[in-house]
């Protein structure tokens, strides 16, 4: 069964395309507000599978990320990605996940201890929303330089990968993260 995001995600994608504005933001669960906030069996049920709640002010900071930086479409939760893993098992095979989980490379000049289970989230976990969204940010752009065939510093990362030329074989080698030509 598709989710229902994955429906407003495309309507948003179709409503761009006509001209209109569109919005659709996927947020995890908000701890101080709402059924997390009354129901503590909910979150501890949640936190088991790796899904970690935020703030209704990080809510609010990411919704107002996404509006200032006229981005369409946005996912953001608070991830224990080795919980997440070991109650989702397959998606370790997701080549998106392991992009991101990558523990080869340092973040921001933080080395990332390969005997970590937590590799890239604990480089992430200790940084501010600014400085997160900053390492994230330059992880795609470099991931996006290598299937462009460029530097990272040429990719203006105001301007959508679609208006740089991104078509649907560069996309895929994007979640893949294979370069060009492989």
């Amino acid at each position: 069964m598709r989710q229902p995001t994955h429906f407003l995600d495309g309507l948003c994608v179709c409503r761009r395309a006509q001209g209109m504005a569109s919005t659709s933001i996927s947020l995890g669960a908000i701890g101080d507000v709402g059924i997390l906030n009354t129901k503590s069996d909910y979150g501890a049920r949640l936190e088991s599978v790796g899904l970690l709640a935020m703030s209704s002010k990080e809510a609010i900071e990411s919704l107002e990320f996404m509006l200032m930086r006229g981005l369409d479409r946005l996912t953001v939760s608070h991830m224990r990605w080795p919980a997440f893993f070991e109650g989702f098992p397959a998606m370790k095979l997701s080549p998106t996940f392991a992009t991101l989980l990558s523990e080869s490379q340092g973040v921001n000049g933080v080395a990332v201890d390969n005997d970590d289970a937590n590799g890239f989230e604990t480089v992430i976990a200790g940084l501010g929303i600014e400085q997160r969204t900053r390492v994230l940010v330059d992880k795609l752009r470099e991931l996006s330089a290598s299937v462009f065939g460029s530097s990272a510093e040429q990719l203006d990362t105001k301007t959508p990968l679609q208006k740089m030329g991104l078509d649907s074989l560069m996309a895929s080698q994007l979640r893949d993260n294979r370069p060009v030509g492989c």
